[in-house]
């Protein structure tokens, strides 16, 4: 297994791809706070960009691809706060104290390393894609930022708590994927494209900073009461599926708080408001296609989607198959 010293420079990145992977690599330097590579050879092919957007505050965006299943070792350098979002299937990392976790799989996770460590990542399967983007920042530079003597209590734990590694994982928000979308397909050359770059990070800053701090506040437990007005929103959501409230008049029709609401659900569902609404949909628009009395276009209607091409593109999204199959 190869072995590489990674830890997001120029210098490291050009040494991952070009001596750890032994692929022909296209370097770029679209500004000069950014630099890229470029890799396609021996059935595996990648993009990787690591950009310094501010004193303290590194984003880097990396797209691979592979046709066989492939690994190498990581030497990588403490890391105070590290954000990182994943899509696809990505390669299974093992520390050298045993510990395994997969990067993405739809999956916010945040890093805190106290010292150097060892680590192997394992592409398992060919034919897969992996995406990430990843927003570095000092704990201290972001305490600054954010104009708050402490961060949400997630990060604090991770800051505290001793031994060589820690992290956090939970599932990734809409708000979340749409800027991964936008920083991975961040196109131009001119300095217009760092300023591009700065203000998606801060945008992502701002998000992961609300994101983790509803996290926080579901990690305290509910109280009867909670419980109570919770489900009655579930019941809301189910029965008013083809119109669905709003969130602030949810909020308000079972006397919480957004905020409360939000975190309650992900802590009492598992899932997001508008994720729990879409399951509700699913289900009931599978229960009507088996009944066969309805059209898919009523159907759709009937579950709140006015385009029959949306609610199709749902339906397979949700199921893996399209609503045809169910009849």
């Amino acid at each position: 297994m190869d072995a590489v010293e990674f830890r997001g420079n120029p210098g490291d990145l050009e040494r991952f791809a070009s001596h750890g992977l032994k692929h022909t690599v296209q370097m770029d330097q679209p500004s000069p706070f950014e630099h890229r590579i470029r890799w396609d050879a021996g059935g595996r092919s990648g993009f990787g960009s690591t950009a310094d957007l501010r004193p303290g505050i590194k984003l880097s965006a990396t797209r691979i691809g592979w046709d066989h299943p492939w690994g190498f070792g990581i030497h990588e350098a403490p890391t105070p706060l590290k954000f990182m979002l994943g899509r696809g299937e990505g390669p299974v990392v093992q520390s050298a104290d045993g510990t395994r976790h997969t990067l993405g799989g739809g999956v916010l996770q945040v890093r805190h390393t106290t010292r150097a460590m060892s680590s192997t990542c394992e592409f398992v399967r060919g034919g897969a894609g992996f995406e990430q983007v990843a927003l570095e920042i000092n704990p201290t530079r972001m305490r600054e930022l954010l104009g708050a003597a402490a961060l949400p209590s997630v990060l604090e734990s991770l800051l505290v708590n001793g031994g060589a590694h820690h992290t956090h994982e939970q599932p990734m928000t809409p708000a979340l994927t749409r800027l991964l979308d936008e920083i991975l397909s961040a196109d131009g050359r001119s300095v217009a494209r760092q300023l591009f770059l700065e203000a998606k990070g801060l945008e992502l800053l701002a998000v992961l900073t609300d994101e983790l701090a509803m996290a926080s506040q579901a990690m305290s437990p509910l109280g009867p009461q909670d419980i109570e007005r919770l489900e009655r929103a579930r019941r809301l959501l189910r029965d008013r599926m083809d119109s669905p409230p709003s969130l602030p008049e949810l909020a308000r029709a079972v006397g919480l708080n957004e905020f409360k609401l939000k975190a309650g659900f992900r802590v009492h569902f598992g899932t997001s408001v508008f994720g729990l609404l879409r399951t509700h949909r699913m289900d009931q628009a599978r229960r009507l296609l088996v009944l066969r009395e309805l059209s898919v276009t009523e159907i759709a209607a009937r579950v709140g989607y006015a385009n029959p091409s949306k609610f199709a593109t749902a339906f397979r999204k949700h199921f893996g198959f399209p609503p045809s199959a169910s009849r």
